[in-house]
């Protein structure tokens, strides 16, 4: 939101700190990791199973991204385990988009 009132008055939004970034995409990517395990059939257990997983690790990284913004208190605004975090959100994320990818084309060719 905060972003779309600099839009609204036709200005460019700040960059923001990073850790911002990862708690508007981590619910985001939650969101979109459960919706796909709720539209799944009982008969598709192993996609069921694997969209439930992304979606326990992205709400698991967002609670460690709500932790990390107190780190920002100090003023630091890097730190080594911020690094590793970021590099771990960014795998997983490739990791999931691999994984739509799969959804979709079994959804193309009509195999689930």
């Amino acid at each position: 939101i905060t972003v779309l009132e600099y839009l609204i008055k036709g200005e460019v939004p700040p960059v923001f700190h990073e850790l911002h970034y990862h708690l508007v995409w981590l619910t985001d990517a939650a969101g979109h990791a459960g919706s796909i395990s709720g539209e799944l059939d009982l008969v598709e257990k192993r996609l069921k199973e694997k969209s439930e997983m992304y979606a326990k690790h992205f709400e698991q990284f967002y609670l460690k991204a709500v932790e990390m913004t107190g780190y920002l208190r100090t003023e630091l605004n890097h730190f080594p385990a911020l690094k590793r975090f970021t590099k771990d959100v960014s795998l997983e994320l490739k990791l999931f988009s691999h994984f739509l990818h799969e959804v979709e084309e079994l959804e193309l060719s009509e195999q689930i």
